[in-house]
Order: C-alpha cells, then sequence, then structure tokens
C-alpha cells in the first residue's frame, strides 16, 4: 500500500512523505503506482519552475519533501496533490492511503 502523509503547521503545508508500494499490478504494470508518480513529478516540477526552495529525499518506495515557503502558492500547488491522491484512493482504497496530519 502507498501511505501519502500530509503535514500542516499553522494552516501551511510543510512535509509530505509517500511511502509503499501500490501492489495493484506487477512492475511496470502497476496503473496505481503510475497514477501517483505522475501527480507528483507533475507537482515538484511545478514547484521546480515557480523557484520555491525545498528539500527532497528519494529512495525506492519513499519520497519525503519538505517545503520552507510558507506561501499561498505552495499551499494551493500541495493541496491540488492532496486532492488528486484523494481521488485515487477513493478508487483504489486497498492500495492507496492519504494522511493530512495537523
Amino acid at each position: 500500500m502507498i501511505k501519502a502523509k500530509f503535514t500542516k503547521t499553522d494552516d501551511h503545508f510543510t512535509n509530505l512523505e509517500i511511502s509503499g508500494h501500490a501492489e495493484y499490478a506487477e512492475y511496470g504494470k502497476d496503473i496505481v503506482c503510475s497514477a501517483v508518480t505522475a501527480a507528483f513529478s507533475t507537482t515538484i516540477n511545478l514547484i521546480d519552475r515557480i523557484g520555491f526552495r525545498y528539500q527532497l529525499q528519494q529512495n525506492d518506495g519513499y519520497i519525503n519533501l519538505n517545503v520552507a515557503a510558507t506561501d499561498k502558492m505552495i499551499d494551493l500547488i500541495l493541496e491540488n496533490l492532496f486532492d488528486v491522491l484523494k481521488s485515487i484512493e477513493e478508487d483504489y482504497p486497498k492500495n492507496v492511503k492519504v494522511i493530512l496530519k495537523k
């Protein structure tokens, strides 16, 4: 199961941790994993283009994103990712779990 934990501090997104594997299908054919990966890649590319500073750690099956900015735009970008992952969770509840920690 993929677990996506979003953390909000003072009503701003500050951290995102994605871990695990969807295990929906074999490697290379897992549409759930592909959807989560595409959503995150789109998000990080947008953050890069806008120029926000962040720290990113990545390993196999693990992503940790820390955002230093407390900006409305970064909140909207991460809120969009949260909404996309929640939508995937609704369709594949055995494969994705999204958590919001305040």
